[in-house]
Parts: C-alpha cells; sequence; structure tokens
C-alpha cells in the first residue's frame, strides 16, 4: 500500500498525545510520504491544518489516529467512505477501537507499505431530520423526541430496503424508568416511579414490566381493602400506551420475541383472565403515570396534572 497522504490527529489537549503526534509525523516524512497534521501539531515538513474538518479536502492514503475512542469518532465522521484508519491509544480513556500501541508504530507502518494486513469495514450510519443530515456515525445512533407525547416516525434505508416505522422506546437509558398510579373513586390514592432492574431489549418487554409491577401494587391494595369490609367492583381497570403489551398479555401462548418475559405476561394475563384486571390501551398523550418517569415541557406537564387530579383511571 502506498502513503502517499497521510493524515495524523492528536486527542485534543493532550501532550502525551501531541508529542506521540510528532514522532508518528517525523516517521512518516522519513518514509516520503506527504503528512498533514491538526494544529496545534506542527512538524517541519509537514502540512498543518487549523481545523479537522479541513481533512475532507484532501484525498487521504491513510489517518492515523493517537487518542482514545472519541478521538478515532472524531475523525471518523470527517472522513470521506473507504478512508483507512490506524488507531493508537494514546492518553485515551479505553481505547477499545485502537488497534496499536505507541510502541507498535515502526512495525504497523512497515506491514502496511509491504500490503500485510487486512482492513476492517465498519458501518457508517448517518441520520436525517426533517432537512437536516447530521455527520455520520459508527454502527449505531441514538434518537430522541423533542416532543415526548408522540411516537416517532422512523425511516431507515439500507441499500435498496426501506423500513418505514413508528417506533417508540429507542433507548438512551439501559434501564429506563417506569411508573404507575392507582385511583380510588377518582382519587390518587397510590403512586411510584421506579428504575427497571432489567436491561429491556424492546418498548413491548418494558411496558410488560411496568405493568407487572404496577398489577401487584394493585393486588395488594385490593386485598386490603377487603379486609377492612369494602367491596370493590370488578375488574379493576389498569391502562397502558403500549398496544403490543396489552394484546401479548391477553391473548394465549407466547413468541420467539416474547418469551423472555414470558412471567410477568403470566401473571398479568392469569389476573385478566381471572377477571381481576382489564387491560386497556389509552393514547401515550393521555398517560398519566408519565408525569412520574418523563421530563415533560409545561403544557404536557400540566395538562396532565389536571388529568391526574381528575381521572378516575388506572394508569400503568
Amino acid at each position: 500500500m502506498k502513503l502517499e497522504n497521510v493524515a495524523v490527529v492528536s486527542k485534543v489537549g493532550n501532550k502525551d498525545s501531541e508529542n506521540a503526534a510528532v514522532d508518528v509525523a517525523k516517521k512518516l516524512l522519513a518514509k516520503k510520504a506527504t503528512v498533514y497534521t491538526i494544529s496545534p501539531v506542527s512538524v517541519e515538513g509537514a502540512k498543518q491544518m487549523e481545523e479537522l474538518e479541513e481533512i475532507q479536502n484532501v484525498k487521504l492514503d491513510l489517518v492515523v489516529t493517537l487518542g482514545g475512542d472519541g478521538t478515532t469518532l472524531r475523525v471518523f465522521r470527517n472522513l470521506a467512505n473507504e478512508t483507512p484508519i490506524l488507531t493508537i491509544n494514546v492518553g485515551g480513556n479505553r481505547g477499545i477501537l485502537a488497534e496499536i500501541t505507541i510502541e507498535e508504530i515502526d512495525e504497523a507502518l512497515n506491514e502496511i507499505l509491504e500490503d500485510n494486513f487486512f482492513l476492517d469495514k465498519r458501518t457508517r450510519v448517518t441520520a436525517v431530520c426533517g432537512d437536516k443530515e447530521f455527520p455520520p456515525a459508527l454502527n449505531e445512533i441514538y434518537i430522541s423526541r423533542a416532543n415526548l407525547t408522540k411516537t416517532a416516525e422512523i425511516e431507515i434505508k439500507f441499500q435498496n430496503d426501506t423500513v418505514k416505522q413508528k417506533m417508540d422506546g429507542v433507548y438512551g437509558e439501559p434501564k429506563p424508568m417506569y411508573g404507575s398510579v392507582i385511583f380510588a373513586n377518582g382519587t390518587p390514592i397510590s403512586w411510584m416511579a421506579k428504575k427497571q432492574k432489567i436491561v429491556p431489549q424492546s418498548s413491548c418487554e418494558a411496558e410488560t414490566a411496568a405493568l407487572c409491577a404496577g398489577c401487584k401494587v394493585l393486588i395488594f391494595i385490593y386485598n386490603l381493602v377487603m379486609e377492612l369490609g369494602t367491596t370493590v367492583t370488578l375488574p379493576m381497570q389498569t391502562h397502558t400506551d403500549n398496544d403490543a403489551t396489552r394484546l401479548s398479555t391477553i391473548n394465549p401462548g407466547t413468541t420467539a420475541r416474547t418469551k423472555h418475559y414470558e412471567i410477568w405476561m403470566r401473571y398479568c394475563r392469569e389476573l385478566y383472565l381471572k377477571l381481576m384486571i382489564g387491560i386497556n390501551w389509552v393514547p401515550t398523550k393521555e398517560q398519566i403515570a408519565d408525569i412520574f418517569t418523563k421530563p415533560l415541557d409545561k403544557t404536557t406537564f400540566l395538562y396532565l396534572r389536571t388529568l391526574l387530579m381528575s381521572s378516575g383511571q388506572t394508569a400503568l
């Protein structure tokens, strides 16, 4: 592999990384390569760029990054497709994406020049929201809704295939919050908000876990009220804003997707079949329990607060 144009990028503000970048640049210059460095790294004979974004204007044979994973990802966002990166962990915290250490640079450069290497290709992912296209990411992206009361519509394109679907439950927090509020004669008598102990693989799993937890509290209150000699009208109505949770719970059997949390479904299904509870769907914008678990805007918060103080439903 010919190394005609090579960029050397160091971790921002890290002296160890910057000094290592100077050494690597000198080694590349000695091999007759045209070397580009990013300010403040400066090497005699190399071409210095003020901003990392300027490397987009150069057709590069190789980019050498010296830092941690953050440095590698920062560089990746500014590269053209099919540009190889040699990552060296110098001054980084983890360096999971690093290929070699700084002590191995001489051997690595010789192996590259002799074509004794292989390319580990990664998927480039690009997100577009409206008319705005974001810089590419490596392997995965995080999607967050601006309006928490609506389900986001996401379109995924891969080669010639396109999937367009309204989706809920794209997780930034591995263990999401869940909550519930229980009403008696239109008055809230019990409420909770907790972090789930499991890492759900889907919104249906997360909502089923929340439904199960809420039903346990509901049955405890039912038994307490019955012991006090008060009658309770059955079935007690529960409300969830995930229709997949409702359908998978009330219908018999399990699937490949639901078998991992079958116990929670069976608990709620048994209560449903015994006519202890009813399981209803409610729109997300009217899910009162969200007031305990989500950072809501003022309008949504005031609306749910009004429902909380005047509703007769059981919200889960």
